[in-house]
């Protein structure tokens, strides 16, 4: 009996085939890897248009999330914020704030994005060591306050210190901290991705359903 050798690109096209995805939405590398495409900008649900790009084999926001979805903030009620950083969402509305095509996160996507930028992190999300991939992935901009270290976007991710609100709904770390919501299929608590003005590296930790973050979106 013959054998049928399986390849990622005989199941995309056996997918391609199957569904209604176009093959515009994908790319495949010489050794038949298949990739999202990534188009050059995206919209959410009011007509914003934002910046994309794309690192690894994932298609990222360039740009913070500016939707109003309800339960979602711009920094100190000011809307100036808002057009700069993006808005700060609670837990519930990080979860439906993605438009159609993409989507909130996993603390594993974000860990696959940090391993592109610097391979030598091995134990995300848990703990990071010492590491660049902050600074890769840090805009270079004096948005972020001095000395903004190690700051190359070297990946185009073009990272904003959008600041947090807390529980008590007070505004902290605007132009210090970029804090960013990861999906963890938790309705109280999941992973913060931050990173810092005076520090090359990025870390995580574990945030709760009542304070507010910033969002960046992936394309299914």
């Amino acid at each position: 009996m013959k054998r049928i050798i399986v390849t990622p690109l005989f199941v995309f096209i056996l997918i391609l085939f199957t569904s209604n995805i176009s093959a515009q939405e994908f790319w495949i590398t010489d050794n038949d890897q298949v990739y999202v495409a990534c188009p050059e900008t995206m919209q959410d649900d009011d007509g914003n248009t934002y910046s994309t790009i794309m690192i690894g084999s994932q298609c990222w926001m360039a740009e913070n999330l500016n939707w109003d979805v309800g339960t979602s903030w711009c920094y100190d009620f000011n809307p100036a914020n808002c057009q700069i950083y993006g808005r700060l969402y609670n837990i519930n509305a990080s979860k439906i704030a993605c438009p159609a095509g993409w989507h909130l996160p996993t603390s594993e996507e974000w860990c696959q994005l940090i391993g592109v930028v610097d391979p030598e992190v091995d134990n995300c999300p848990i703990l990071f060591p010492e590491n660049e991939a902050g600074g890769s992935l840090k805009s270079n901009s004096p948005l972020w306050s001095a000395p903004n270290t190690g700051a190359t976007n070297s990946s185009g991710f073009t990272a904003l210190p959008g600041g947090m609100r807390n529980s008590d709904a007070h505004f902290y770390s605007l132009s210090n901290i970029g804090y960013f919501w990861s999906d963890d299929d938790d309705i109280y608590f999941t992973e913060v991705f931050w990173m810092f003005h005076d520090s090359s590296t990025i870390d995580s930790f574990t945030a709760f359903e009542d304070e507010c973050f910033s969002i960046r979106c992936i394309k299914d």
